[in-house]
């Protein structure tokens, strides 16, 4: 969105500013000029996250309650060091910012107080009021005690060194460990627990520790009272059972001896129920590397396992880069790994089945940026799916074969005769290179001649795609068909046309055989030449186009070659196999 509106100002928390950076493409940031980070402590990963952007870019950390309307003070951290405080600014123009001691007096520059804002921002009040009410004052002079503590330096900077009570921030969201605790209580009764945060987690996390032994009707009974109680930050990511607590010489939990004493259980090298299928494997990698586990189960909760909002965004863009057609929403819809899978699946099937087109060429995003792809014998579900994969910026072409729409094909034609029709199309997408070429089945070979033809023209071609190629053919330089072979040809040839002839009469059958007929022929004559370009061949389980010393293999100089796990006929009729097929083609024409 911010590449397609030309965002130019943002404010986000520090960690989602972090994970756009981390998860954006080539330019995909390049608008931005300012960013305005909230909410959350700036730390060095979101300074790095500044200087990852360039230059160009001005990073401001604003501070602020929701009880003064957010907006309390700003620092600019254009030129901000890492290893330096670093601070929340000063006061905005009209407003104060003060730094005061228990009774609420002011205190001198370089001493640990409650941050005290004042100005017309600072609101009425709460809805009830209430004990301890933090409001003071009317009008413009009404003041707010936060409850956070600050340093004041001589420049006027403030800086922030956390609450005074046992408030922290969980996903943007205020959580009261003492309330967290009171819910634990409620259930768990006679149970020594503290609230704590892991911060040694990719996210801090909200741990509960309870100095008794594991028991898992305790865990149940805590698990509802939190759904029940609870809002969904509040609720602890895991329990932790501990024998004893770290103690201070007082008797009292030592807190910070706790919080670094508290590990997450060991997981199993392998899950009782491991993924199944390529799309749930492709999956589980990519949540394994984002969520940081050695493994994942099928039924694995995204959020259970120790992801959130800002986690799904490293999701979201590595799942995009592996060509699988995930929307930013799906993770919430379906935060288990199976769950996920199926919904991927079943909404390429859905689309699988709007039907034909009405056209034998198809045509998007002509006015993208980047190289065009050209897909040659594909159907609708591929064209479809490249086209979402690769986005607005690629544009993308797609040729039926003459099955399609009625299409008559000259029995003598050759692969060289169609590709010259597959350059004429080609050119209504774009009439220069460079071009990104794609063929399936026969139209493999149609791709390779048409690929050749345009670098002999001088156009660029960074890649050609050869999906499932059907050559099992000679390559250049070998000897003449022998006569037989000619004439077996030539009698093909002439049943061939008296099979066109009963077309008309017998309907698309016949006529969609002739042209089975006709690619066989061409395939026949055809004489494969050596090409030095990049290819990549996706294959299919089985397909022996790519046998090593056979001629296609013996003709391409510069290939990678990519065996899919399913046969020919999956990519026909297997949801699947087809999303399999067409992610593996998003990630490797993304790399040009």
């Amino acid at each position: 969105m911010i590449a397609r509106h030309k965002v130019r100002t943002t404010l986000c928390l520090p960690r989602l500013f972090e994970a756009l950076v981390n998860a954006g493409q080539g330019n995909a940031l390049a608008s931005l000029k300012t960013v305005i980070v909230a909410g959350e402590a700036v730390t060095a990963a979101s300074l790095a996250a500044r200087d990852a952007l360039g230059g160009g870019v001005r990073l401001f950390n604003e501070y602020g309650p929701t009880e003064a309307t957010v907006w309390c003070t700003a620092a600019a951290l254009t030129d901000q060091r890492a290893g330096e405080a670093v601070p929340i600014g000063r006061p905005i123009p009209g407003g104060t910012g003060c730094i005061c001691d228990a009774d609420g007096r002011p205190l001198p520059d370089g001493v640990l107080g409650e941050i005290v804002v004042t100005g017309p921002t600072v609101s009425p009040g709460y809805l009830h009021g209430g004990a301890g009410d933090p409001f003071r004052g009317t009008s413009a002079s009404r003041s707010y005690a936060t409850g956070d503590l600050g340093v004041r330096r001589a420049d006027g900077q403030i800086l922030f060194f956390g609450r005074e009570d046992q408030q922290v921030k969980i996903r943007g969201v205020r959580v009261d460990l003492s309330e967290v605790e009171a819910c634990a209580q409620s259930v768990a009764h006679g149970i020594e627990l503290c609230a704590v945060i892991d911060q040694s987690a990719a996210t801090p996390k909200l741990v509960l520790c309870l100095a008794y032994g594991e028991d898992p009707d305790v865990a149940a009974c805590l698990s509802a009272a939190f759904q029940a109680q609870l809002p969904a930050p509040a609720r602890p990511a895991r329990l932790q059972w501990l024998p004893t607590f770290p103690r201070l010489p007082n008797g009292k939990v030592d807190v910070a001896q706790l919080t670094v004493g508290i590990s997450p259980k060991p997981e199993p090298q392998q899950p009782d129920d491991p993924p199944r299928g390529d799309t749930e494997q492709r999956l589980a990698e990519i949540w394994r590397d984002v969520l940081g586990r050695e493994s994942v189960a099928r039924k694995a909760d995204f959020f259970e396992l120790g992801g959130d909002s800002l986690l799904s965004i490293g999701l979201f863009a590595r799942a995009e880069q592996e060509g699988l057609p995930i929307r930013p929403t799906d993770i919430f819809d379906h935060p288990t790994l199976s769950g996920l899978a199926y919904a991927l699946v079943r909404r390429s099937a859905e689309e699988d089945a709007e039907g034909p087109a009405e056209s034998p060429l198809k045509l998007a995003n002509i006015g993208g940026a980047r190289p065009p792809g050209f897909l040659l014998h594909c159907n609708m579900w591929i064209y479809r799916q490249l086209t979402h994969g690769l986005g607005r910026d690629w544009p993308v072409g797609l040729q039926f074969s003459h099955h399609f729409h009625g299409a008559r094909v000259a029995l003598g034609g050759t692969i060289e005769d169609f590709a010259t029709e597959a350059l004429g199309a080609l050119t209504s997408l774009r009439d220069t290179g460079p071009y990104i070429l794609c063929g399936y089945s026969a139209g493999a070979m149609i791709t390779l001649d048409l690929a050749r033809r345009l670098r002999t023209q001088g156009h660029e071609v960074p890649l050609v795609c050869l999906i499932a190629p059907p050559y099992d053919g000679r390559s250049s330089g070998g000897p003449a068909l022998p006569d037989l072979a000619m004439q077996g040809m030539t009698l093909a040839r002439g049943l061939a046309e008296r099979a066109l002839e009963r077309v008309a009469r017998d309907g698309e059958a016949h006529r969609r055989n002739v042209v089975s007929q006709a690619y066989a022929l061409a395939m026949q004559r055809y004489r494969l030449q050596p090409y030095d370009g990049p290819v990549h061949v996706l294959q299919t389980d089985g397909n022996p186009a790519m046998a090593a010393g056979g001629p296609l293999h013996s003709a391409l100089h510069d290939v990678e070659v990519e065996t899919l796990p399913f046969g020919h006929e999956a990519l026909l009729t297997d949801s699947e196999a087809r999303l399999s097929l067409t992610s593996r083609m998003v990630r490797r024409i993304r790399r040009v």
